[in-house]
């Protein structure tokens, strides 16, 4: 998506016109370019716009917009209309790791209070050094990385998901209850794979499992996973496999095993990283019946229903995972900011650990979409229940619990597709 329909794509919203990008309907949105408002408080927006999860990054796109229409039809911030700066991520691209360094000082530099996003732990660790030497917060809609708990990152870094540590415990438990006793970690090396399959491993261990082997493969490769694989069943065949990967590698992890003639062929289990069509869509037979679990809002929430009803009537279709967590973010940054009676990047610092969390037994719970409500409640103790769940942020920026589904691929009439066999909250 290009500059020009991207400021487009905010009339589009502003006006609660139809889709017009990122693959819906309407008009070509190039004939008609939106000027910037220099007087708007500007939210930056971090996330692929192309390459092979473009998609993925427009639907967070469309979610930040949603929030900022809402939140300017109520009178704005501090007087101010909100408004939002995109850059493209370029996740999955060569220049992908150059790019969102580059990134943090080209939006510092347009005036941005905050940035939402990028989308993966690695990429939040390559801009930490950058968003703390330019006071630059962010809040991370979609990185589950354990590593980023601990990082001295000066205040600057949070999110809206829980981490992998607890997901790590809880896919643990799953397989545990199945009654798989022998297990194999095939995984990513990189920040999202050490850190989802090393909490997985102890938990694993600590509820009496045992766990034969664990291969980590570069997160640039994508095929050719024959050598892994074979590594992976040197020391005997397990009960259950787990892939803690992506969409194309995982497949083609599944296409290397199914070359191996196995009796009786191991469980088969994923995690979020794979929960997405295009993992199945290049997967072979022996998907089906796979498990595995993902972060998850709690989708019987008012507020997660009123987000995906009003996301779905605003664009025709439903929001990638973790959108959510974007449509939060624009809120909690702009609470920070009324709570701070200022429009910049020092009162979010200072004021976001204040909008989320439950500090006592008078604390007001503000939700999306009451803009109004929430101003008149701002200077009294506040606490963000958003459409991802209740934040109630701790010292680290980090949400502190999640819930999470317990996903299986099952054949439908339209194919293999993901069913949700339960949700859970955890710890």
């Amino acid at each position: 998506m290009n500059t020009t329909s991207r400021h487009a794509l905010g009339a589009w919203l502003a006006l609660g016109l139809a889709a017009c990008s990122g693959g819906g309907g309407g008009g070509d949105v190039d004939d008609d370019p939106i000027r910037l408002d220099a007087s708007a408080a500007k939210i930056g927006l971090l996330f692929p716009q192309s390459g092979p999860s473009a998609t993925f990054g427009v639907d967070h796109e469309y979610a930040a917009l949603l929030a900022i229409r809402e939140i300017n039809a109520a009178g704005g911030v501090n007087g101010q209309r909100l408004e939002l700066i995109v850059k493209d991520s370029r996740r999955g691209l060569p220049d992908n790791a150059a790019t969102v360094v580059a990134a943090v000082d080209a939006l510092a530099d347009e005036g941005v209070v905050a940035v939402i996003g990028p989308s993966t732990s690695g990429e939040v660790l390559l801009m930490k050094d950058r968003l703390v030497a330019r006071n630059l917060p962010l809040i991370s809609p979609a990185a589950t990385s354990p590593a980023l708990s601990s990082l001295a990152d000066n205040g600057t870094i949070w999110r809206t998901p829980p981490s992998d540590a607890f997901q790590g415990g809880f896919l643990a438990g799953q397989i545990q209850k199945s009654g798989v006793k022998t297990l194999a970690v095939i995984y990513r090396d990189d920040t999202y794979g050490r850190g989802l399959a090393g909490t997985l491993v102890e938990r694993y261990q600590a509820l009496g499992g045992r766990v034969l082997n664990q291969i980590a493969y570069p997160p640039s490769q994508s095929s050719g996973f024959e050598a892994p694989v074979s590594a992976l069943l040197a020391s005997g065949v397990p009960e259950g496999i787990v892939i803690v990967g992506f969409n194309f590698d995982s497949a083609n992890i599944l296409i290397a095993l199914s070359t191996h003639s196995l009796q009786p062929f191991p469980a088969l289990f994923g995690v979020d990283g794979n929960r997405n069509p295009p993992f199945l869509d290049n997967s072979p037979p022996l998907v089906e019946g796979m498990r595995g679990s993902a972060p998850t809002p709690a989708r019987d929430s008012p507020n997660y229903l009123g987000y995906t009803a009003r996301y779905q009537a605003a664009t025709g279709k439903t929001g990638s995972a973790f959108s959510e967590g974007t449509y939060d973010a624009v809120y909690l940054i702009a609470l920070a900011m009324a709570k701070g009676h200022v429009n910049n990047r020092e009162a979010v610092l200072t004021r976001l650990g204040e909008v989320s969390r439950p500090d006592g037994p008078n604390a007001v719970a503000v939700n999306p979409n009451e803009w109004a409500q929430a101003l008149a409640a701002i200077d009294r103790d506040i606490d963000f229940q958003g459409a991802s769940g209740k934040i109630d942020w701790d010292g680290s920026g980090d949400v502190t619990a999640g819930t999470y589904a317990w996903w299986q691929v099952q054949r439908g009439p339209a194919g293999l597709r993901f069913v949700e066999l339960e949700s859970a909250p955890f710890p």
